[in-house]
């Protein structure tokens, strides 16, 4: 008996009235009830229910369950990253255990991204806003058996990670050769955060624009800077506000910072025209005042991730540091 609207019906009468509209009601109680979870609207859990293609609240996916046997997490379809704050992203092929709310894995054995809602992992379709990436439509990112894939040259193609969040944290030890793969893919107005590291693991062609701010406790008058995508140059330049331009660096100057334990700034990255440019304003000199910086230098064109920090030379971690991509 399918559900009725209307199961009574008190302006006529007929025979077996009162019969046939309490088995109606009787089943339109039943109807309503598959709605949810093992049939018992006391659960307040929801069976059945559909999100809007449009929908961008992540939390939403945590209150539905399917219909199934077990009334696993709902596998939900996000259009976008940044409906979540921050998540730490784990490139694994096995299951975090003891995960943070939020956090991001990529699975390396399925190539599916989840996040978790604080009970469950629940399935994103990255595919979504990768193929709406400017990249994507210039042939520098593609999807290849079912792996995300980025290339600067179209000739040097390396797989990376998609994440969700707003900011992004990816758990990768800088000192461990088998972490080096470990790339992620960032949608513009997605940010990277690093904190006591050395590697800016965000992917990074031509073209791109980023805007960060970072600090550190590594004292020196000279330059602070990044190796672009791991790489020594030998045509970097960097320029204060003094007037003084310093030439021939293996890096891309960002920075020329304080001699004394505390140096910040706020920066901007280019990559363009086969080049990375920078521009600084922060602490120079020997501290007290502002230094605004200009910098430069090739990058390279097999490049795809923005780099390695170094003072001088030498490779230095940042203590916190923040970059979001713009373009």
């Amino acid at each position: 008996m399918p559900y009725s609207n209307t199961p009574f019906h008190p302006e006529k009468s007929y025979v077996n009235q009162i019969d046939i509209e309490l088995t109606q009601a009787n089943e339109n109680f039943t109807i309503l009830a598959k709605a949810f979870k093992n049939g018992d609207p006391s659960t307040g859990i929801v069976n059945y229910a559909t999100i809007s293609d449009t929908s961008s609240y992540a939390t939403v996916a945590g209150a539905l369950v399917n219909s199934n046997s077990n009334n696993s997490a709902i596998a939900t379809i996000l259009n976008s990253p940044l409906v979540i704050p921050y998540s730490q992203l784990i490139i694994s092929n096995t299951q975090p255990s003891s995960p943070a709310i939020y956090t991001s894995w990529y699975n390396t054995d399925t190539n599916v991204l989840s996040y978790y809602d604080g009970q469950n992992w629940n399935k994103v379709d990255w595919t979504v806003w990768v193929q709406s990436d400017l990249w994507y439509q210039l042939g520098k990112l593609r999807i290849n058996n079912g792996h995300l894939e980025v290339s600067n040259d179209g000739k040097n193609w390396f797989q990376v990670f998609p994440a969700m969040g707003r900011f992004v944290e990816v758990v990768a030890d800088d000192n461990n050769s088998n972490d080096d793969f470990k790339k992620v893919y960032l949608a513009v107005g997605q940010g990277l955060i690093l904190r006591g590291k050395n590697i800016a693991r965000a992917v990074a062609v031509e073209p791109c624009m980023w805007k960060g701010s970072y600090y550190h406790t590594y004292a020196g008058e000279y330059w602070f800077g990044i190796y672009p995508s791991n790489t020594l140059i030998f045509d970097g330049v960097g320029a204060f506000n003094g007037g003084n331009r310093n030439t021939s660096k293996n890096f891309v100057p960002i920075q020329e910072q304080a001699n004394e334990q505390n140096n910040w700034a706020s920066f901007t990255i280019r990559v363009v025209n086969k080049k990375m440019i920078t521009t600084s304003v922060g602490e120079g000199s020997g501290g007290g005042y502002a230094s605004a910086c200009v910098g430069y230098g090739s990058f390279p064109s097999n490049g795809y991730f923005l780099g390695k920090f170094t003072y001088e030379g030498k490779l230095v971690n940042v203590d916190y540091l923040s970059i979001t991509r713009e373009l």
